[in-house]
């Protein structure tokens, strides 16, 4: 049996996208979800328990953090395999059996993570990683990493210079899916829960290696992860965050004669990095470059979906309100047709319908559209929410608004 253990904080809809994608996965296998709510105020398990009678809800009374809610699921799983799986994600229908027949086929493996693409179509680099020593840190902290992001030497922190599409040994795995072997998490005893928010998953896949199991990033399935829907006010916390936890881990992982060293390196990558967002702002206000957009009330939006399904989304915008013209695309369409239909109709909002079309085709799809100035919106088919994040690091939304 396989145990998905989500941990969920005001992010009813993504999770409502997450649990029916899930369940679609999950045909034909032994599964069992478990849902934790950090004591969400949106309503999340009034709207979504009994849409789901199947899971098993874990509801606390205090946000618990990440860590320790992801143990709170641990202890009341079953299977054999567990996996912890972000809200905010989308995993194709053929995602846990891939994975599992890998993980049955490498018996070295204690854990595996998957490549993930942002709700836009691009690679995030997080999906695989090394672990966070000093210098590496400071060349991600300060923007270095980005500046040069296939380098092996400034952005080894996400091993920038290997095969993104290729299964190989890493040292970190995301937390954002996470799937691990339960003798394992056994021997390591789970996540360390003084990680509140960040590196609880470096952390954890720091104990399975020296616990003597690999850590493998498979790429034989991909995933969607919108990112950013529980973050809060963007990027001066998501770096005091970082750096905190950086500092446990090295505290806790290496020597303490780094420590000293290590504090230097990450506060003038801090201040490197502002200065890198102070020049970025100036910059875009002299290239006078568009800034990030926000869900458009627009009533004009295309749509990836057969005839029912574009029906279905038809009543769905009906019921909200919203007076929507819904452009068919069709599901054959090349990426070139897909492109000048957004230019002739003047909408960048594409919503892609999952039913009759298998997420893993939509996952190559936007990979391909990816950076076409497209705007992506998901709906899976009988669900009653869109969602979709218009950049990597920002908030995601959902529909409706």
């Amino acid at each position: 049996m396989l145990s998905v253990i989500i941990v969920s904080y005001n992010v009813r809809f993504f999770l409502e996208q997450c649990l029916y994608a899930a369940s679609r996965a999950s045909q034909h296998l032994a599964v069992e979800v478990i849902v934790v709510d950090n004591h969400s105020s949106d309503g999340t398990v009034s709207y979504l328990k009994p849409l789901f009678p199947s899971v098993t809800w874990v509801v606390n009374d205090v946000n618990a953090g990440f860590g320790r809610a992801c143990n709170q699921g641990l202890a009341k799983c079953k299977g054999e395999l567990v996996l912890f799986l972000n809200p905010d994600t989308l995993i194709p229908e053929d995602s846990l059996a891939a994975c599992i027949r890998y993980l049955q086929e490498t018996p070295a493996a204690g854990a595996l993570g998957v490549p993930m693409i942002s709700g836009r179509g691009k690679y995030l680099p997080e999906s695989k990683r090394s672990f966070p020593a000093p210098l590496a840190s400071f060349y991600k902290l300060s923007g270095l990493a980005t500046l040069f992001p296939s380098s092996g030497h400034f952005n080894r922190y996400a091993l920038g210079n290997q095969d993104a599409w290729q299964t190989q040994q890493v040292e970190v795995l995301a937390g954002a899916f996470f799937m691990c072997r339960k003798k394992v998490l056994d021997i390591t005893g789970g996540f360390d829960e003084r990680f509140f928010l960040y590196a609880e998953d470096i952390d954890l896949s720091y104990r399975i290696r020296q616990a003597g199991w690999q850590t493998h990033y498979f790429a034989g399935t991909s995933i969607i992860h919108f990112k950013g829907k529980s973050r809060g006010r963007e990027q001066t916390a998501h770096v005091k965050h970082f750096y905190s936890s950086m500092l446990l881990f090295v505290e806790k992982h290496y020597h303490t004669r780094w420590s000293a060293a290590y504090r230097l390196l990450i506060r003038c990558a801090i201040l490197l990095r502002a200065f890198f967002a102070y020049a970025g702002r100036v910059g875009q206000s002299l290239l006078f470059l568009p800034a990030a957009t926000s869900l458009r009330k627009t009533d004009s939006i295309m749509a990836v979906a057969n005839a029912d399904e574009l029906e279905e989304l038809k009543q769905l915008f009906r019921s909200w309100g919203r007076q929507v013209e819904l452009h068919p695309v069709a599901s054959s369409a090349d990426i070139a047709g897909i492109i000048s239909a957004a230019r002739n109709t003047g909408s960048r909002e594409l919503i892609f319908c999952i039913g009759s079309k298998p997420l893993s085709d939509i996952i190559n799809l936007t990979k391909g559209l990816s950076g076409a100035g497209l705007y992506f919106l998901f709906h899976i088919s009988g669900s009653k929410s869109i969602v979709g994040s218009d950049q990597p690091l920002a908030p995601g939304h959902t529909v409706p608004v």
